[in-house]
């Protein structure tokens, strides 16, 4: 259910990417064919939407790059979101560098919360100066109709098979409880991520980190964050 969904997403999108969500039904994937071993991994981060980052696809399309050349590049450019197949996408290029292939991220834009949970296990990150790094964490959100529904007039009865069945559903308001499960979820989550951040990232800042602030590319790299800055993706592609 959305209302259990946990976030890793840069606030200011959220808006849009409930708009998003809305729209992509039935829509169509983006146009453009991206250069030999260079994956696009662009838009909100969401499993199985079409038009999104889907950490499924690119898994897929990663395995056939690296089979055939052994290397390559992930194109950068999100805000994050779902952290759905998120961890298991940032665990199989974390595998790869560690069989000794090469997985690169590459940012012109943003690379922020999701994406940057898979950017971090890659071999090297690359950035222009105006790119946005980090973000780092992740949050759910709960907004509960009950005051509106008991001035409609409406009385919502609910029946669970136990008390954290439905932890967060929209006509009910959260008990002590279930603030305490769903805030654990969400710390769990967080500290997955972090953990691959420490992990990929072993120079990384992680008392600036855990702020989950985000960053140009230049303060990002002082944190860690970032390897290398570059004009454009053409110039860390081999030839």
């Amino acid at each position: 259910m959305v209302f259990a969904q946990v976030w890793s997403l840069l606030p200011q999108a959220a808006g849009a990417f409930a708009a998003f969500a809305e729209g992509a039904a039935g829509g169509e994937a983006p146009a453009g064919t991206p250069a030999r071993g260079v994956i696009p991994f662009r838009g909100f981060v969401a499993q199985g939407v079409c038009g999104a980052a889907d950490p499924l696809e690119t898994m897929r399309a990663l395995d056939r790059a690296l089979a055939a050349d052994g290397e390559a590049t992930l194109e950068i450019d999100s805000p994050g979101g779902s952290t759905a197949g998120v961890a298991e996408l940032a665990g199989f290029i974390a595998e790869a560098v560690r069989a000794g292939l090469a997985v690169h991220a590459f940012t012109r834009g943003l690379c922020c919360s999701a994406a940057y949970w898979v950017a971090c296990r890659c071999s090297d990150i690359t950035a222009t100066r105006g790119a946005v790094l980090g973000n780092v964490g992740a949050y759910a959100v709960h907004l509960s109709h009950s005051r509106a529904n008991a001035r409609a007039g409406l009385d919502v009865t609910l029946f669970t098979s136990g008390e954290l069945k439905a932890a967060g559903h929209p006509d009910f308001p959260l008990s002590a409880a279930q603030r305490g499960f769903l805030a654990g979820h969400v710390g769990e989550v967080a500290g997955q991520f972090l953990e691959d951040v420490a992990a990929g990232r072993p120079k990384a800042d992680l008392k600036a980190v855990r702020t989950g602030g985000w960053w140009l590319a230049g303060k990002a790299r002082a944190l860690g964050l970032v390897d290398h800055l570059a004009l454009d993706l053409p110039s860390i592609r081999k030839d």
